[in-house]
């Protein structure tokens, strides 16, 4: 481990923020100066490099030699998305837990002013917010939530209401309770790209959620955007709404199975046009089957994947 954070004021909460990086050689050098720059003290950063092949530990190695107290430095083989992050919040110290994706950018007063907003109320377990665009390098004033702020305001989070898409979480402008998630048992490890499709389940059965209706950070769009890859959205979402069949209601079981047939309907379609494995594609298609045994497109798909004979 190389480095550490230094706090400023002992007597103000400490925040532990998170960059989980891979492969944004492009971009780390602007996500990590964004957040030495914030004007709260008492932030403990930690960098964790999951194995990048390009040259973003150069470049974090760089920033750490001109601020050796600047944050706390971990480079390992590739473990994915959800273990790193389960490794930073065992190392994190901190009163709150934030993640900031190694190609994002913070805005100077993010961290506090979700944090004035926790203190505010103890009462919430999390605070999200609203982001700008960052288009490749260049930065707008284009909200995301912009065109769908009553879905993004909503002023209740239940389990229902965010899988039907009515109350929607930008997981990327999270800011949590430490205590929280270590009750939740960190990120579940049987997900590997997106730590948010599970989380947002999870957060609506348990956690009192708070909004905050202003910009914190700028998110980046580009090729490489992890959320760029619908094979592995999907198979993810999938797999989070199985998860919560084990709730055993019956309603909200009619619900998540119409949703799993959706996804599952999405994942075909995907397959469809690209290299997706035969047998993978048959079992979501039977899948999909057992919820909707009649549904016609999906005997469409059938035939336009000839897989009959995995059936």
């Amino acid at each position: 481990m190389n480095g550490s954070s230094l706090l400023k004021n002992t007597a103000l909460p400490v925040v532990s923020v998170i960059v989980p990086a891979y492969n944004h050689e492009n971009y780390i050098s602007d996500c990590l100066c964004s957040i030495m720059d914030q004007n709260y003290p008492n932030i403990d950063l930690i960098v964790l490099n999951d194995g990048s092949t390009d040259r973003t530990d150069q470049k974090i190695r760089k920033i750490l030699e001109k601020h050796p107290s600047g944050f706390r430095y971990i480079s390992h083989a590739n473990q994915g998305l959800i273990k790193t992050l389960n490794r930073g919040l065992q190392l994190s110290r901190g009163k709150y837990f934030c993640e900031v994706a190694s190609d994002d950018m913070l805005l100077p007063e993010s961290i506090k002013k979700r944090l004035d907003f926790l203190e505010a109320d103890p009462a919430f377990d999390v605070v999200f917010a609203d982001r700008y665009r960052l288009d490749g390098v260049h930065r707008t004033k284009i909200r995301s939530s912009k065109g769908k702020e009553s879905s993004y305001r909503s002023p209740q989070y239940t389990l229902e209401n965010v899988i039907e898409g009515i109350a929607r979480i930008q997981f990327a402008t999270g800011m949590f309770k430490k205590s929280f998630l270590d009750r939740l048992g960190g990120f579940d490890e049987d997900f590997h790209f997106y730590e948010d499709i599970a989380m947002q389940y999870q957060l609506a059965i348990h956690a009192k959620i708070g909004y905050l209706d202003e910009p914190v950070m700028y998110h980046r769009k580009h090729s490489d955007n992890t959320s760029m890859n619908r094979y592995w959205v999907r198979k993810e979402k999938m797999l989070a709404l199985e998860k919560l069949l084990s709730l055993e209601n019956e309603e909200l079981s009619k619900l998540i199975k119409k949703n799993i047939y959706k996804e599952c309907v999405k994942f075909i379609k995907f397959a469809v046009g690209h290299s997706v494995d035969r047998e993978e594609t048959a079992r979501v298609f039977r899948k999909a089957v057992e919820i909707e045994p009649y549904a016609v497109r999906m005997r469409y798909y059938m035939t336009c994947l000839r897989i009959k004979e995995y059936m």
